[in-house]
């Protein structure tokens, strides 16, 4: 009642496509290591990056990291990743809500707040944002160290949620937590309200690049074979690296490009495009120009199916079900009725798109691979 949403669903699914180790040199980091020990001044970190430079990743392995240690040290510990898709479902009110019952759940008793919330509720009344924040502050003492981790801030509406939430990310920092925060670094409202903050650049370091490199590989068998059929393998994975520039998201791109070649002649040419097209503001756009041409370029069928399927994903107004895409797209004029004989397959709508549209199997929903793609 309190929350019905699954807090840890995105955790879940971001976890199941992470790089295992990933993100070590942030968990090193001697300003994060000041967040957890609780030092004053050190209790709220930004951690700003470019799109695409694995930020989510990062939040990740903040959130792992810090549930490993929770029973033991006594953390609480709450997480919330923001997307630009669900916006309906990140008010202020929802986030604290979420928060509190994660909170909640890791303790052994329920704490006498929530059960005056939960009065409320049977009286058909919703708590103010100003109740659950009482209450989720409360909560606070009964850790010995509480550790937030906000993913994404910059995804969620400036003027009706932002503009609430950010005071209060610095009311839970003076009262003791630590708090984790990564955004893109534009937002302008964003950088007024942490300027005086710890920050962290966020970026994808070198050996996490190789190793998310050759674990792509290995998942794709023309990759593999590719790659490590005969002596360039090493070289080919490190020209991918210095071509990703801190990028996870470019690595799933330029290695289908790479895919795209038949000889190893044609790789090491492939890969000088790439190079050339990593300096400058908009690191991401000779990519997807690639990808669009890719698109575009296949049997008539097929790229009409990914136009549909692209446009149903940019336009609508909430995440869609496997089902629900699958239905849009066989939906032709004059025909009134659908059986399962039209509807695509799961794999021939992610290889019409060329990694533009991701799958979460666990959920049974569709979306864009990334923000920036939209």
């Amino acid at each position: 009642w309190l929350y019905p949403g699954d807090f840890d669903e995105t955790h879940t699914q971001i976890g199941s496509v992470r790089q295992k180790d990933t993100g070590g040199w942030l968990l090193r980091h001697e300003s994060f290591q000041k967040l957890v020990r609780g030092e004053q001044g050190s209790r709220l970190i930004w951690g700003y990056g470019i799109p695409g430079a694995g930020k989510t990743f990062l939040s990740y392995a903040v959130v792992d990291h810090f549930l490993s240690q929770a029973q033991q040290k006594g953390y609480g510990v709450a997480y919330f990743y923001f997307n630009y898709k669900e916006k309906a479902q990140q008010s202020p009110n929802i986030v604290i809500a979420s928060l509190l019952k994660q909170l909640a759940s890791q303790l052994v008793q329920l704490p006498d707040g929530i059960s005056e919330l939960y009065k409320l509720e049977k009286e058909n009344k919703r708590p103010t944002l100003a109740q659950l924040v009482e209450v989720f502050l409360a909560t606070f003492k009964l850790f010995g160290q509480v550790l937030i981790v906000f993913d994404a801030l910059d995804e969620c509406d400036e003027d009706s949620q932002r503009a609430k939430l950010l005071p209060l990310f610095h009311q839970m920092a003076d009262v003791g937590a630590g708090l984790f925060i990564t955004s893109r670094q534009h937002p302008e409202d964003i950088q007024e309200s942490f300027k005086d903050v710890v920050k962290i650049e966020l970026s994808a370091k070198s050996d996490d690049i190789k190793s998310y490199i050759e674990e792509r590989i290995e998942q794709n068998t023309r990759a593999k074979r590719l790659v490590h059929d005969g002596k360039f393998g090493d070289r080919i994975v490190s020209q991918l690296t210095k071509c990703a520039n801190g990028m996870f998201l470019a690595v799933r791109f330029h290695l289908d490009y790479i895919c795209q070649q038949t000889t190893v002649k044609q790789i090491f040419i492939a890969l000088e495009t790439l190079k050339d097209n990593i300096i400058g503001e908009n690191l991401l756009d000779p990519t997807y120009d690639r990808v669009k041409e890719a698109i575009i370029n296949q049997p008539k069928n097929c790229a009409r199916l990914a136009i549909l399927i692209l446009s149903w994903l940019v336009h609508t107004k909430r995440i869609l079900s496997i089902k629900e895409i699958q239905i849009a797209v066989s939906i032709e004029p004059g025909r009134y009725e659908i059986d399962d004989s039209d509807l695509p397959d799961i794999k021939t709508i992610l290889d019409v798109c060329f990694g533009l549209a991701s799958i979460d199997e666990n959920s049974g929903t569709i979306r864009l691979s990334h923000l920036t793609v939209h």
